[in-house]
């Protein structure tokens, strides 16, 4: 066999293979005399059939699969040998005519990753420190919750609740048929209401008010018409209530305080690590221009049909246009193909992080906490899953390299304005 390698850019490559009846004639000749000795065909002997009749009869199926078994060992004696391919192969090309092979393969090359100064990389961080304020907001939420509503004839503030159906308009504010929400419940004092508090504050059960909500660079027309207002009457911080709002945590509102600010404090900090992962992520991807090879693009791509399928119950729409998809995920599969090596640069840096059964212990504690369970039940499932053991310090090693990143990294602390201020700026 011939093999030519076709460079294609520094991490694609093109190895393609011809060969001759003449190079394959000893695979041929064995498997002939293999399939001649288990073949059954009328009017022969079982063992007896001429091999001409066999090559006749079978001869294209079985040089093909003779064929794919010697790519096969070509494959991985001298292509991997050779190139030293990563990611899933691709055969392009097999043609089997007039007694000449010729077969193609593309392979991805690992891109050499030379890691900048990460000393000199800025990355924002998000710092924050639960207040009083916030954690009697959230107890005040939690009693209107629980507490009852009353319909009454006044005109509507931030502090009523109002039922509601909205309307849908074209730009002519005439109704679109088929298009209205009936019976909306909307709580005006909660984040996310702002638009509908601008427009209905002052009005009563009974009016109806037309209003233009922006969605990105559209915007979208509605006519709510107001049915009904409600006065809210929160619950009393009883016992009870301390101990449903803490999981029998707290008996008292003190207590209940103390409970909350802690599980407030655990979501602000995990949503920083969060956001400040992704920061990082992004100023590294920014700072390292490199190209990646396409078949590892495509193997990311094709993974993320199959979530989508899974996702669908493996029974896509008839009008669902799956090349479209993959074109619409190549951005995401090259960006996360350069983070795959990017980390990979990192881990070879950070070659001194070691991941301790005290470390996984730790992480399985916290698992367990989160989702409720003992320590001993989270412990037998990744027992009887050793590949998912494996993500786990996986996942773990991913967070000391950040940790370790986190020491060497430019960190701006920003409180939540200005936070949010620097990413509304980011995003314009």
């Amino acid at each position: 066999m011939k093999l030519t390698a076709e460079t294609l850019n520094v991490v694609d490559k093109l190895i393609h293979v011809e060969a001759t009846r003449e190079d394959l004639k000893d695979q041929f000749e064995t498997a002939y005399r293999f399939y001649r000795s288990r073949v059954n065909l009328p009017g022969f002997r079982k063992g007896q059939i001429p091999v001409d009749v066999i090559r006749q009869r079978f001869g294209r199926d079985i040089e093909l699969e003779e064929i794919q078994k010697e790519l096969n060992k070509v494959y991985q004696d001298q292509i991997v040998r050779e190139h030293n391919p990563m990611g899933e192969t691709q055969l392009t090309k097999l043609e089997w005519e007039n007694d000449s092979l010729s077969a193609t393969f593309k392979i991805g090359i690992s891109p050499n990753v030379k890691l900048v100064d990460i000393t000199k990389l800025k990355v924002p961080k998000l710092v924050h420190d639960v207040s009083d304020k916030e954690v009697d907001e959230e107890v005040q939420r939690a009693l209107e919750r629980e507490g009852t509503t009353e319909e009454v004839d006044e005109k509507i503030t931030k502090d009523h609740v109002v039922n509601v159906d909205a309307q849908s308009l074209d730009d002519k504010k005439k109704p679109i048929e088929g298009q209205v929400d009936k019976d909306q419940t909307i709580d005006l004092s909660q984040s996310g209401a702002e638009e509908f508090l601008k427009n209905l504050k002052g009005k009563k059960a009974g009016q109806s008010v037309d209003m233009t909500v922006k969605s990105g660079k559209e915007k979208d027309r509605f006519r709510v018409t107001i049915n009904k207002v409600l006065k809210k009457h929160p619950a009393e911080a009883t016992e009870e209530f301390c101990k449903k709002q803490s999981g029998d945590q707290a008996t008292t509102l003190d207590e209940l305080k103390s409970h909350i600010r802690s599980q407030m404090q655990m979501y602000f900090d995990q949503t920083s690590d969060r956001l400040f992962q992704q920061d990082v992520i992004e100023v590294l991807l920014k700072a390292h221009e490199f190209q990646t090879p396409e078949v590892f693009q495509d193997q990311i791509v094709e993974h993320a049909l199959k979530e989508y399928k899974e996702k669908q119950g493996d029974k896509l729409p008839d009008t669902f246009d799956e090349q479209a998809y993959r074109d619409s995920q190549k951005e995401m599969a090259e960006r996360e193909a350069r983070w795959v090596f990017i980390n990979k640069a990192l881990q070879e840096k950070y070659d001194d992080i070691e991941i301790t059964a005290e470390d996984v212990d730790q992480e399985l504690e916290k698992m367990a906490t989160s989702y409720g369970l003992t320590v001993d039940q989270i412990k037998g499932f990744y027992a009887q899953n050793t590949s998912e053991l494996e993500s786990l310090r996986n996942k773990i090693r991913d967070e000391k390299v950040f940790a370790k990143l986190e020491s060497e990294l430019q960190i701006k602390e920003m409180d939540k304005d200005a936070f949010n201020k620097y990413k509304e700026k980011e995003n314009k």
